[in-house]
């Protein structure tokens, strides 16, 4: 009875608002489009997530309003401008709700939440590769029910998941656990004053990590924030105190650095109070809270926002169709411009930072034999890219095909070998220039700096910064920074 009762105090507190897209200033929404229409009388909790390959994933519940027994995981892709047919994960007599994706270590990830017996919810999870589906894996195993996992991907390149533990007395607490490639970690507490702790949100902010989630109690809510930095949760904050119940958040961050943050604003007792707010954190400052909505129809409610990489932030909600007696979805976005890291004509920012999760993707390479100069040119390339990025110095013989796979490369020096040594200043690029990958002459070059895309065949690039001496290659150096400003 106990999850009947959560589950639709949740629904309830959702009827009654609708999603009219309110100004955004600069920001221009597409009109909506309805995705989702089907026979069940209710389709929501919707997760969004891009695969390499392109396609758009859009992951839901889908089921009978009344009867959680029937709520199952389906999806449907996006792919070429066009949707496709709504694909079943799971069809069983249990309910499989609050789905959420990422791709992680290049395979998909599917967390949500699995009734295991009665109110008892556990968290499971799939992960896809090589168009096959795994075999659901249970993450959490416990005497309570686990709600609402939210997945992200830490600054550390590991997968943390964050998910809601509602206990026997119906207050709930936010948990979180770890996979570092290998093992999950043990869950671990998220501290907060408040008795009932649900619906977290999540999103990575550079080398942090910021939770949003509904706390308070079942009668009185508001929005809160704690931010996860080395290792440590800070202290939670609130960051939605309006009028009446704050409840539901979504977020995402788009490719210009805003941060998006989605919520309903309701009186529980009236069905038709319910209106969805938003706030964007831009420049170092929260926005005003402002309506995003307006009561037009009968319970819409916000699923999630998604930041694609070809610039469309994906807005996606569930809106209840009186006439039919349905639930049905609905996804617009609008286009954002990317965010200028160094502003250059010459080289992409995504060479360093992948535009996707926001991760830096590059290395600087310098020889094993390399001049003690070589070493200090490195130092300078990334004492001038610090302000922006932190950036590793490693060694070619470090160079693994891992790092070749995940990483674009900055390789100081040319195949020439220093003063009195036989062995070339960077092995690296010793080979690209065997292949003929690289089209300079080294031998002769007073200093300069080469993009060779793709050199290998896993889709990262390399750039040669070298001369036909140490002079030369700080030259280089020199000019490669000089270019990344320009």
């Amino acid at each position: 009875m106990k999850r009947k009762i959560w589950v639709m105090c949740l629904v309830c507190a959702l009827l009654g608002a609708t999603i009219v897209m309110a100004d955004t200033g600069e920001y221009l929404w597409t009109d909506p489009e309805k995705i989702v229409e089907n026979d069940n009388s209710w389709n929501g909790q919707t997760t969004m997530v891009e695969t390499e390959d392109g396609k758009l994933w859009l992951f839901y519940s889908s089921g009978d309003f009344f009867d959680y027994s029937t709520w199952e995981i389906q999806y449907k892709i996006y792919y070429h401008g066009h949707w496709s047919s709504a694909r079943h994960l799971t069809r069983n007599s249990v309910d499989d709700c609050m789905p959420d994706a990422i791709v992680f270590n290049d395979k998909l990830w599917l967390f949500w939440s699995k009734q295991i017996e009665g109110d008892n919810y556990d968290i499971v999870y799939q992960t896809y590769e090589n168009n096959t589906w795994s075999a659901p894996k249970k993450l959490t195993s416990t005497n309570r029910s686990e709600y609402t996992p939210r997945a992200v991907k830490t600054p550390d390149n590991k997968l943390m998941v964050v998910y809601s533990e509602i206990k026997s007395d119906e207050s709930a607490t936010l948990r979180y656990t770890v996979y570092n490639g290998s093992s999950w970690s043990q869950s671990g507490y998220i501290s907060s004053s408040n008795p009932r702790n649900i619906n977290p949100t999540i999103v990575k902010v550079n080398n942090e990590i910021w939770l949003f989630w509904q706390g308070g109690t079942k009668s009185d809510s508001q929005i809160y924030k704690s931010i996860y930095k080395d290792g440590i949760w800070s202290k939670e904050e609130k960051i939605a105190d309006l009028p009446k119940r704050d409840i539901v958040p979504i977020t995402a961050r788009s490719l210009d650095g805003t941060i998006w943050l989605a919520w309903v604003n309701c009186d529980i007792n009236d069905d038709l109070s319910y209106d969805i707010y938003l706030k964007t954190f831009k420049n170092d400052r929260w926005s005003k809270a402002s309506p995003f909505v307006a009561n037009k129809r009968v319970c819409d409610y916000p699923g999630c926002f998604y930041q694609a990489s070809d610039g469309k932030l994906w807005f996606c909600w569930g809106s209840w169709n009186n006439e039919k007696g349905k639930h049905e979805l609905f996804v617009k976005y609008l286009q954002i411009e990317e965010k200028k890291i160094f502003g250059s004509s010459k080289i992409p920012d995504t060479f360093f930072v992948d535009p996707t999760t926001e991760d830096v993707h590059v290395k600087i390479v310098v020889g094993e034999n390399a001049a003690l100069e070589d070493g200090l040119t490195a130092s300078q390339l990334k004492s001038s890219l610090s302000d922006k990025i932190d950036v590793e110095i490693i060694k070619d013989s470090e160079v693994t095909e891992e790092i070749m796979k995940n990483y674009n490369l900055i390789l100081i020096g040319g195949p020439k070998p220093p003063c009195g040594r036989e062995e070339p200043a960077n092995e690296i690029v010793t080979d690209l220039v065997d292949s003929k990958a690289s089209h300079v002459n080294w031998e002769t070059s007073s200093g300069e700096w080469e993009l060779i895309e793709d050199p290998w065949g896993f889709g990262m690039d390399v750039i040669i910064v070298a001369g036909k001496d140490r002079e030369a290659t700080q030259k280089a150096v020199e000019k490669l920074i000089n270019d990344l400003n320009t």
